[in-house]
């Protein structure tokens, strides 16, 4: 929730400054953006009882790449805050999956966070975002050139609790739910990681099949 009110704050400071400057037009577009990211705060509150068990809610087919660039927007003040780049590279349009899409979203925003707080303070500060389709599944990658997972770090970083944060500033909760809820989806979710060299997310899903999205599958190459 901290993410989309940040977002709030900066678009109802941008229609602050529209207002005094008498533009009218943009203001008005600045709070029809405040509202929607509302809404989508609205959305995202009736999915915290994820935060207590499993919820399979109700799915549905969801364009996995705008489901993606919905992450992304929501990602936008921590990104300038650390004054990183998020990159897309490969792309998969018209593709869905079967899932929940708020819950598939604060997943793809929970690993986009956790790659730029990977990436504060670093000399190369960029996350790219790869999504890959290939034997009736995709793929989202999302790397970062971050500080990297220690060895015995990565065998338990999706325990509940468990986090490589400074104490106070993470729960150590959003890889272990991000995790449980792709499993709901009937996806898995792993993690590469290599100290000082940075960390790559996982997320595999099946795809839908063709006749469903209406667009033929792509052949793209899926990691291992």
């Amino acid at each position: 929730v901290s993410q989309p009110l940040a977002a709030m704050d900066m678009t109802l400071a941008t229609a602050g400054v529209h207002t005094k400057s008498g533009d009218t037009a943009r203001t008005a577009s600045a709070l029809d953006h405040a509202r929607e990211t509302v809404r989508r705060m609205q959305r995202m509150v009736k999915h915290l009882k994820t935060f207590a068990r499993r919820d399979a809610g109700k799915l549905s087919d969801v364009d996995i790449q705008s489901c993606i660039e919905g992450a992304i927007a929501l990602a936008e003040p921590r990104r300038k805050a650390v004054d990183a780049d998020i990159e897309i590279g490969a792309r998969a349009e018209d593709i869905s999956v079967r899932a929940g899409p708020v819950r598939l979203e604060q997943v793809f925003l929970n690993v986009l966070i956790n790659a730029l707080d990977a990436v504060d303070g670093r000399t190369e500060r960029r996350v790219t975002v790869d999504t890959l389709t290939g034997d009736g599944a995709v793929t989202v990658r999302v790397a970062d050139t971050g500080v990297g997972i220690a060895s015995d770090d990565l065998a338990r970083i999706a325990e509940p609790f468990f986090s490589t944060k400074e104490t106070g500033e993470g729960l150590g909760l959003g890889l272990s739910i991000s995790t449980s809820i792709i499993e709901d989806f009937g996806g898995t979710l792993r993690i590469e990681s290599e100290p000082d060299r940075g960390t790559a997310v996982l997320i595999r899903l099946p795809a839908m099949p063709a006749s469903r999205t209406g667009t033929p599958a792509k052949t793209e190459a899926v990691p291992a």
